[in-house]
């Protein structure tokens, strides 16, 4: 206990000092903490692509001129109806599985970002491995219900504004269509997936929710710009190329987009090529910031030390031991680093950045006290006069 006092006492004596070494680490641990997160999301990326080198992936190519995007918009009702009837051909075969994700950006604001609304087919989910933290995924009846009410899977950064098994009014960012949904599910935290229309580009869905393609949210939501994103953003999983080539010429019969459709493996290197030097970047600025943190606060807490050798000398003097100055300097040490586990609660909350936290905090704290620890242990009392004098 006379330690604890005494590291109190230390710390009110040395306040600006004490104040700068806090503020190191909130900082330090703060960037630390969002590179270890980016770091992880991109190599988790690599790994999922990884996983689908072995299926046979076709993804559109919408070469649609202005002139006959036009038209359709001229002629909308039949041009809903000819998309429709293209999309449901596309899903309609039973040797072809595919995906489908698409969806809007709303100005809702949320974790520094913004909520972004999504629409998935049945097989998105799977196929990317992404699973519910709390609740259900999608069931299969959830795709093909008409009800008025429309399941809704949410992020994991949403679970504090929408409860599971609540309803609520939401506005379809495409068309501005309110309905009502209800929270069946939540992701798991950072589940993420690789963009396979943009090179390099690692979906976080920590600020989204999602709503299925189903036959009621599609009638009672979908406009001509749905069904053209939906029909562009389906990404095609077969091995049968006369699958591929039917659609194609369904498509060009109708006489409203121009889409054709090429395999996925053409761009998977391209990917990896492209997001292996993100995280070798990111590694690189991290390695920075680490070493200049250890570097910094080493120096901070070398001057709190000097700023105490009077007191040290005074306790050795009075007959307390070398172990006794040390535990008295992690006590001050313990101290410094509840002020950025606060402001690690309020920025991340208490999840897996929350634990990144600890971590990173701990291992600087612990690198940064070698050399000042080490000092204490080789010094002798008149030593510690002499620095002080």
């Amino acid at each position: 206990m006379n330690q604890i006092e005494y590291a109190c006492r230390a710390i009110a004596n040395s306040k600006r000092t004490f104040i700068c070494f806090v503020i190191q680490l909130i900082v330090i641990i703060y960037l630390m903490t969002v590179a270890f997160t980016d770091l992880k999301i991109l190599y988790s990326g690599i790994k999922k692509m990884e996983g689908l080198k072995s299926v046979d992936f076709y993804v559109a190519t919408d070469s649609t001129t202005d002139e006959r995007i036009s038209r359709m918009f001229s002629n909308e009702d039949n041009s809903v109806i000819g998309l429709k009837t293209l999309l449901d051909k596309i899903y309609s075969y039973d040797d072809m599985n595919g995906y489908t994700v698409f969806g809007y950006d709303l100005s809702i604001p949320a974790n520094g970002g913004v909520i972004n609304e999504k629409v998935a087919s049945k097989n998105f989910f799977d196929t990317f491995h992404i699973g519910a933290y709390k609740g259900r995924l999608f069931s299969n009846e959830d795709f093909t219900s008409n009800n008025d009410v429309i399941p809704v899977v949410i992020g994991f950064n949403l679970r504090n504004q929408y409860k599971i098994g609540q309803e609520y009014k939401f506005s379809h960012g495409g068309t501005g269509m309110q309905y009502r949904g209800i929270v069946v599910g939540i992701l798991d935290y950072n589940s993420c997936y690789p963009d396979l229309y943009y090179i390099g580009i690692n979906n976080n869905l920590n600020n989204s929710f999602f709503f299925p393609m189903s036959d009621g949210f599609i009638n009672k939501c979908f406009s001509l710009s749905d069904f053209h994103m939906a029909i562009d953003s389906t990404v095609l999983i077969t091995d049968n190329l006369s699958n591929i080539k039917s659609i194609e010429k369904f498509g060009n019969n109708i006489d409203l987009l121009n889409i054709s459709y090429k395999m996925y493996k053409e761009f998977m290197s391209d990917y990896i090529n492209h997001v292996l030097p993100q995280i070798m970047y990111e590694f690189m600025v991290a390695s920075i910031i680490f070493i200049f943190a250890v570097s910094g606060m080493s120096a901070s807490l070398s001057l709190y030390i000097r700023k105490n050798v009077k007191n040290y000398a005074i306790h050795l003097i009075c007959g307390a031991r070398i172990s006794d100055l040390v535990k008295q300097l992690f006590y001050q040490i313990f101290m410094a680093m509840l002020i950025p586990m606060m402001f690690s609660v309020y920025f991340f909350g208490f999840g897996e950045k929350f634990i990144y936290s600890i971590i990173i905090s701990t291992l600087i704290i612990i690198l940064t006290a070698v050399l000042p620890v080490k000092l204490l242990y080789t010094c002798k009392i008149s030593q510690l006069t002499r620095r002080d004098e």
